[in-house]
């Protein structure tokens, strides 16, 4: 979720810590998970590639196209942070494109 509170952002250390990821795809928000995700990446030295959404060139079709890279990127592996009370749609397309993979994704839940 790009409103994952900024308080809860060691939830998300936490999690990547204990799943051990050998490399880490992500996306490009620059608020909430996506930017927390890749600042574990980035101090920790974890091989990770960032997938950008072209919003000028593809308006709000941008975060689903960018969710379906991701979900074709080969990952073995998913997790949804949601926000709860949020909307959370690109979350949710990302984990429906995730489960037309065979990735069955965990899902973790702001309080």
């Amino acid at each position: 979720s790009r409103l994952w509170p900024t308080e809860q952002h060691w939830r998300i250390w936490e999690w990547l810590h204990a799943f051990g990821a050998a490399f880490l795809i992500l996306g490009d928000c620059p608020t909430g998970v996506d930017i927390w995700a890749r600042r574990f990446a980035e101090f920790y030295q974890r091989p990770h590639r960032v997938h950008l959404a072209d919003w000028d060139a593809h308006g709000h079709s941008a975060g689903p196209l960018r969710n379906t890279a991701m979900a074709l990127d080969n990952p073995t592996h998913g997790v949804a942070f949601v926000r709860v009370g949020a909307k959370n749609n690109g979350t949710r397309d990302c984990y429906r494109k995730l489960r037309a993979v065979d990735v069955v994704p965990e899902v973790v839940r702001s309080w």
